[in-house]
């Protein structure tokens, strides 16, 4: 029989002796089940030992081992390192590992999950384990050493020990806030007596031992005490339950096989591969170009610099480079850099704000590296495992999605940080994942400032215990970094900055590529718009390509539409682009735009849409009165290749909606803050002085609403409030799905996608070839899809055919944070989606009426 000793002679925590002990199993010569396979039983050792080897594989493989000792220094004290040593706290991790699972004890659990009457029924007792298993964990924890609760050393180490042990309890489910932990007291005592029935008749453990365990059991709970304002503690937590919750996962998974299983990772050839193809992608460049040289020497400082930041153990590198002027290059660069000489080095994760960036800089990716080691991760990734694939293989890969396990993947910044501010089991999964990598993080200037100092908190926890370095760049870069206290901000490195002395002369030649200009006659606002000013520049220049920016898709479509009735821009074929545009028209516009003849006439009108990433170069450009990071980013897509002498962007007169969209961001840049520096603009050192003030203002108590709301949620880190963190959301607004219903319009790129697909799910009569054009039925695919996802019974196969028509979804819908109570459109309960139809409130060209469709006329677009 598996018990529990009462007590050890000496203070020392010997965890190691109940690992070898192990589960006994064996009660009336019957057995323990964990799981059922298709009728075969997988029995409850099988399982911990099998949870224990992925784990123990987990922290060789991945290097861990470090990253758990360093945490271990930062969490308990020298004090407490005297009871409790490293290896000792290695062996409790395992033991939360091994003994997770041995709550299914639990006759209840035997007799109604896994069909096995062990004993007879215990009653008022359910089948849950988890909580019996973190109770059978706590009498280990409180009968692993001797000790007197007068020690407050000791009561400290076991406060601690207890709540990283909750990661058993939760392992099924979400992390709660730490405060709720409290409620446990009172269920423990009301449910212990029914536990405790259960034991004894299992003969897991002896009543004496448990009675003793439970009579002082409430004073460990009272965990205010063990936080201290450092997120130590925090990541510590997340780590363990990751790893947990990932060895379970694969455990179950593989059964039997799961010594077969394999993170995928950076190994020796694969980084020998990454860098001699991007060196030979780099030598095929044409260096004649000034403009190729130039980004040729921003990328040799920024490695130079980079390699003596490694060497003073920097974990975090801010990268400023002007738009045009090679960010991505640089920053594979650099991470070619940091796999030469870290050769702990696991992963590499490039992280985007926007989707569009994502599958952008995978087609460049694609050109560059030889091995297919690339793997974009977001909602409707395209299922990349080919056809002739077993259910199993295809399993897998489902699974390697859900817990990225790829060696090179571009994700949003979205599914990024959700995996340290979410509470659930999914983004969870991935946290260890970021240890020991090489992470990428673009255009980081869109991510909300009322959050900044919490990004910035989880930027520097991850390269400070986790071992990850760490790339920010954009061309619109603020210094997070400064909200950070002395000891998180000696792991920074800034290796170009926009007043670099030394790369003045680089600087001047981009700084000159946009000028920018404020129009006082121009207004883009329903009932005063006046263009004229707009359009007589257009004509007496006579450009080519021209951008129009607005803030919101009702007046983008006003835009397009007068300037398309305008008579001397008929020569100028008009394009149409904000949030309402299909993925398939989206791409078409781009592709359009950048195979264009050198004299063929443009003018793209956009929201945001066209901002952060987009590479497109117009010749001059109009934007809506924005914040001023939103300006900067409009003139990345003018002159962005540098081939003009002088380009220009310029900016509406003060605007009524832009108030109400940017409150916030207005508080600090009014119009006449814009129109009073404009000139400078074109000065890289203004964005960083403008920066530096919004970052000094959140550090300064009541100033512009921000400091409290910024100590809220970094407290929530310090108190390991999860249920709080996890309220907080990278993208603002609650997204809402519009399907649009009718003949889709395909070209061929998309087609060659989609075919594979088709094919397997025998969809070919949605296809309708018609001369150069495919058009895609979405209204049968609709009832198609319910078909194949919410009709499936098997929750694996539901989830892959759900990953599979992914894609295909995609092309027939889009999100919008617009509040769904405001839209009179039909809505699909079983799906949460609303619908429109092809020709009616929708246009392939123009998008969605929103006028049409939006109640009592309200600004939501």
């Amino acid at each position: 029989m598996f018990c529990v000793s009462s007590g050890q002679s000496n203070l020392n925590f010997r965890f190691n002796d109940f690992l070898k002990e192990g589960i006994n199993i064996g009660v009336n010569s019957k057995s323990y089940y964990a799981h059922r396979y298709d009728g075969n039983y997988e029995t409850l050792k099988e399982h911990a030992e099998r949870t224990l080897a992925v784990y123990n594989k987990i922290i060789v493989d991945y290097g861990l081992k470090k990253r758990l000792r360093n945490l271990y220094n930062a969490v308990f004290t020298e004090e407490e390192h005297e009871h409790l040593d490293f290896n000792e706290f290695a062996n409790f991790i395992k033991l939360l590992v091994y003994f997770h699972d041995i709550g299914k004890v639990n006759p209840e659990f035997q007799k109604i999950k896994m069909n096995n009457n062990i004993c007879e029924e215990i009653n008022d007792i359910d089948s849950r384990h988890s909580r019996l298993s973190f109770i059978l964990i706590l009498l280990m924890i409180r009968n692993s050493a001797y000790f007197k609760l007068s020690n407050k050393i000791l009561v400290k180490l076991v406060k601690k020990l207890i709540f990283l042990a909750t990661t058993v309890d939760r392992h099924h489910t979400y992390l709660q806030n730490s405060n709720h932990l409290y409620n446990f007291v009172e269920e423990f005592k009301d449910d212990y007596k029914c536990y405790l029935g259960c034991l004894n008749k299992c003969n897991i453990i002896n009543k004496q031992v448990i009675q003793k365990g439970i009579k002082n059991f409430h004073k460990y709970f009272d965990f205010d005490n063990i936080f201290v304002e450092n997120s130590a503690l925090f990541a510590l937590y997340k780590l363990i339950y990751s790893l947990l919750i990932y060895s379970d996962v694969i455990a179950t998974f593989y059964g039997a096989d799961y010594k077969s299983y394999k993170l995928k990772m950076f190994d020796s050839d694969l980084k020998k591969s990454f860098i001699s193809d991007l060196d030979n992608y780099l030598q095929t460049l044409d260096h004649s170009k000034k403009i190729n040289k130039y980004r040729e020497e921003f990328a040799k400082k920024a490695c130079q610099r980079l390699k003596k930041s490694l060497k003073e153990d920097k974990r975090i590198f801010y990268l400023f480079l002007p738009t045009g002027s090679g960010k991505t290059l640089t920053s594979l660069r650099m991470a070619s850099e940091i796999l030469e000489v870290k050769r702990n080095v696991r992963r590499i994760y490039y992280v985007f704000p926007y989707i569009n960036i994502i599958e952008q800089t995978k087609g460049v990716f694609d050109g560059i590296f030889s091995k297919k080691i690339i793997s974009p991760i977001y909602s409707y990734t395209n299922w990349e495992l080919e056809k002739k694939t077993s259910e199993g293989d295809e399993n897998k890969y489902l699974l390697d999605l859900t817990t990225f396990n790829f060696p090179f993947i571009i994700m949003s910044n979205v599914s990024f940080f959700n995996a340290f501010i979410k509470n659930s089991k999914k983004p969870n999964y991935r946290f260890f994942e970021f240890a020991n990598s090489i992470i990428i993080i673009d255009e980081v200037q869109s991510l909300n400032k009322k959050k900044w100092l919490l990004y910035n908190l989880v930027l520097t926890s991850i390269a400070r215990y986790l071992n990850s370095y760490i790339i920010v760049m954009s061309a619109t870069l603020p210094k997070l970094y400064m909200l950070s206290g002395e000891k998180e901000r000696k792991y920074v490195g800034e290796i170009i900055s926009e007043d670099d002395n030394d790369l003045t002369d680089l600087f001047k030649f981009f700084s000159k590529r946009v000028t920018f200009k404020i129009l006082p006659n121009l207004s883009f606002d329903k009932d005063k718009m006046t263009l004229d000013d707009l359009i007589n520049i257009i004509i007496s220049n006579n450009f080519e390509k021209v951008l129009v920016v607005t803030n919101t898709v009702k007046k983008s479509r006003q835009i397009y539409d007068t300037l398309k009735e305008t008579p001397p821009l008929k020569k100028y074929q008009l394009l149409l682009l904000n949030s309402t545009i299909l993925p398939s028209r989206r791409r078409e516009i781009i592709d359009l735009i950048k195979s264009a003849d050198k004299k063929a006439r443009y003018i793209l009108v956009s929201t945001q849409s066209i901002e952060a990433g987009v590479d497109l170069d117009f010749e001059v450009g109009f934007r809506e009165i924005a914040p001023i990071e939103s300006i900067y980013q409009t003139a990345g897509r003018v002159n962005r290749n540098n081939k003009k002498k002088k380009a220009v962007l310029y900016v509406t007169k003060q605007s009524d909606i832009a108030k109400r969209l940017y409150s916030e961001d207005f508080k600090y840049q009014s119009y006449e803050y814009i129109v009073k520096n404009i000139s400078r603009f074109n000065d890289f050192t203004f964005y960083k002085d403008f920066t530096l003030d919004i970052i000094r203002s959140i550090e300064k108590d009541n100033q512009l609403s921000l400091k409290e709301n910024q100590k809220g949620y970094a407290f929530d880190v310090f108190k390991n409030r999860y249920e709080n963190l996890s309220n907080v959301d990278v993208i603002e607004g609650i997204q809402t799905t519009i399907f649009v219903k009718g003949k889709i319009p395909i070209n061929q790129s998309e087609y060659s996608k989609m075919k594979s697909v088709i094919s397997s799910f025998n969809l070919n009569e949605l296809i309708h070839p018609s001369g150069e054009r495919i058009y895609f039925d979405s209204a049968q695919f609709l009832d198609k899809y319910k078909e194949h996802v919410l009709n499936v019974k098997d929750i694996n196969k539901r989830k892959i055919n759900l990953k599979k028509l992914a894609y295909l979804f995609s092309l027939c819908s889009f999100n919008t944070s617009s509040s769904s109570k405001k839209l009179s459109l039909e809505r699909d309960c079983e799906l949460d989606i609303y619908l429109v139809n092809l020709g009616e409130n929708y246009d392939y060209e123009r998008g969605l009426d929103v006028e049409k469709v939006t109640l009592n006329k309200a600004e939501i677009w």
